[in-house]
Formats: structure tokens, sequence, C-alpha cells
């Protein structure tokens, strides 16, 4: 995963490293973006996400299951 990340550069990124068979999870963003990690587990990374700080944050979860 950190290979794919450093290839992309102008990104931020959330790792949560592999175990046995799965190939772990990666959440990146662009770093204008400003990213809050709520809580994270080999089956979830939970974020809140403002684009800007005008605008109002919204929260994101992704599941691998």
């Amino acid at each position: 995963m950190r290979s794919i990340r450093s290839q992309w550069g102008n990104y931020f990124g959330i790792e949560v490293d592999s175990r046995g068979r799965s190939e772990g999870l990666t959440l990146m963003w662009d770093k204008a973006m400003e990213v809050t990690l709520l809580s994270y587990s080999m089956h979830h990374i939970d974020v809140v996400v403002r684009w800007s700080p005008q605008e109002q944050e919204w929260c994101f979860t992704g599941i691998y299951g």
C-alpha cells in the first residue's frame, strides 16, 4: 500500500496493514482537504471530512468485510 501512495505524491493517507490473506485498507485524500481520523480496525476506517474551512464537515466510513 505504501508503494501506491508514494507514486501519487500530493496526497495524504491512512493505511491499515493486512493480516493473513486480506490486502489491508487504504484511504487517500488530497492534501488541501481536512480529514480527521475517528477510528479504524482491520475492517473499517471512519473519518470526518471537510473540503475547506468554510464548508460543512461530513462523515465517511469505508468498510471491508
